[in-house]
């Protein structure tokens, strides 16, 4: 995990233990539970970026020349016990707020689709996007 509050250390400390080469996942979305097409369908700007900008930044500034790769899978959210919760969990993930018509927006999305499933739970009734940015670098020693 690259959880740190001194990026460089973090990274120093993956260097002294590699051998020839560092890889790394790091999210790619601005915050927890980040849903793209939900934002979309509320007109939300995405807030900045997912912490391998940071990472890729200080790997840059050492002339390290990294790789950077996009894994994507589908992957379906997990279901939450009430509707209550699942709404809580969604307006969560926006985490600058929204307008009142973002907000309008968002109630007419969960009506449509935020589904109860056949076991009681309350989730979206699509797939979202997980991508993950693979990020390697070869060590100098």
């Amino acid at each position: 995990s690259l959880m740190a509050d001194d990026l460089e250390a973090a990274i120093r400390k993956l260097e002294s233990v590699a051998r020839r080469k560092v890889c790394i996942g790091a999210w790619d979305t601005p915050a927890p539970g980040y849903e793209r097409k939900l934002a979309s369908a509320i007109d939300y700007e995405r807030p900045g970026y997912g912490c391998y900008v940071y990472v890729m930044g200080e790997l840059m500034d050492r002339d390290l020349l990294p790789e950077l790769h996009f894994i994507r899978s589908p992957f379906n959210r997990r279901a939450f016990s009430s509707r209550e919760e699942a709404e809580k969990s969604l307006r969560n993930s926006f985490q600058y707020g929204l307008s009142e018509e973002q907000e309008q927006k968002l109630e007419k999305y969960l009506e449509e689709n935020l589904k109860e499933t056949a076991d009681g739970g309350w989730k979206l009734d699509h797939q979202e996007i997980s991508s993950i940015a693979h990020i390697s670098w070869e060590v100098r020693k």
